[in-house]
């Protein structure tokens, strides 16, 4: 697979909200053995940043493990920062288990690195190559232990930077009469007042243009106007925004999203992965599919359709009640969906064990 531009590179670096945890990270890290070799991937598989010393990091070379080079399994095989990005776990691969023979004499141990502020929300993989001999049972708890603590502290360093922002904030939101919402500019929460929030995090939609948009994490139509360095979330009135179109990403092998377009306004969704094998099943059937055959679908008929139902229950109130029809479940009628789907459907979802997307990779249902 062709490596990143350096363009290409720095792109990929300043979206993936990795950057404030790298130098963290490596000074977490730096007291490994002399061979060792950090690299911080995204969510797509592509190493974004690597550290070690320059003899490590000429034997990395040699492995193809540089700035900008993708390892997913598909395209380096089995490798630890490959297989954690898709099982979603930290993982130890050690020589032979690697599918590369150029990697046999090396270990690697591999965890994901999750949003502090969305804990659902995968930013990327944290990986440590070393010399398969230097390698110890400690080495993936060492690994796992930073990609769990450095997120934090990050946090913490941020929260507290926003110290000023809050205490500006508070005789503002006590003056006003209806519920209000403080973020920064990044959609992380600040204050609230007279709102009960189950997330930290608000993710201003594209395209606002100081239009009411809806968000279903709040409940209703909010409008949002800049204060200060951050935004003031306040309602904009009752009711739900209907939706006009749906864009399902299914592109990559992994961080699929759900973007639900509504008059002069935008608004993404990442999805877990039993949500994205629904969502895709129904813009792949049109017609819709009823309780029963989703539980065919996904779980093999090993499930009961009060499992289903609960799924769209969740998912109704992530992405707005207006989305769904029921028995057969489908989107609404007249909703524009639009599926972006791997060109090649062998790649589809390959984390993926329900039976109708192992039929569809197959090749053995239209």
């Amino acid at each position: 697979m062709r490596p990143l531009s350096l363009a290409e590179l720095e792109k990929r670096r300043r979206e993936s909200d990795l950057a404030e945890l790298v130098p963290v990270l490596r000074q977490a890290l730096q007291d490994g053995d002399e061979l060792q070799v950090i690299t911080v991937h995204d969510s797509d598989g592509w190493v974004l940043w690597r550290f070690g010393s320059t003899k490590a990091l000429r034997i990395a070379d040699s492995l193809g493990l540089f700035e900008g080079a993708c390892w997913r399994e598909d395209a380096v095989g089995t490798n630890a920062a490959g297989t954690a990005l898709i099982e979603r776990r930290g993982l130890l691969c050690i020589a032979h288990e690697h599918y590369m023979a150029s990697h046999y004499p090396f270990a690697c141990a591999a965890t994901p690195l999750y949003d502090a502020w969305d804990q659902r929300r995968l930013l990327g993989i944290l990986n440590v190559t070393t010399p398969k001999e230097k390698t110890h049972a400690n080495t993936l708890t060492m690994v796992e232990l930073a990609a769990r603590l450095v997120p934090g502290q990050v946090r913490k360093a941020h929260e507290d930077k926003l110290t000023p922002l809050r205490e500006a904030a508070l005789s503002t939101l006590h003056r006003l009469s209806t519920p209000a919402v403080l973020t920064d500019g990044c959609g992380h929460v600040v204050e609230s007042q007279k709102i009960a929030l189950k997330q930290h995090t608000l993710p201003p939609p594209t395209q606002v243009h100081d239009q009411p948009f809806d968000c279903p994490v709040l409940g209703g139509r909010w409008i949002i106007e800049p204060f200060m360095s951050g935004w003031l979330w306040q309602p904009a009135g009752e009711g739900c925004m209907p939706a006009t179109r749906v864009e399902l990403d299914v592109r990559q092998p992994m961080g699929w999203s759900l973007t639900i377009h509504r008059a002069g306004t935008s608004m993404p969704y990442d999805l877990s992965k039993r949500h994205v094998e629904i969502l895709f099943l129904l813009a792949w059937l049109p017609p819709g599919r009823t309780a029963a055959e989703l539980v065919q679908d996904l779980y093999g008929g090993f499930a009961t359709t009060e499992t289903v139902r609960s799924h769209f229950s969740r998912m109704r109130k992530e992405f707005c009640r207006e989305l769904f029809q029921s028995e057969p479940y489908r989107f609404r009628d007249r909703l524009d969906v639009t599926l972006r789907k791997p060109d090649n459907l062998a790649e589809l979802l390959p984390f993926s064990m329900a039976p109708a997307i192992r039929r569809i990779r197959a090749g053995t249902t239209s």
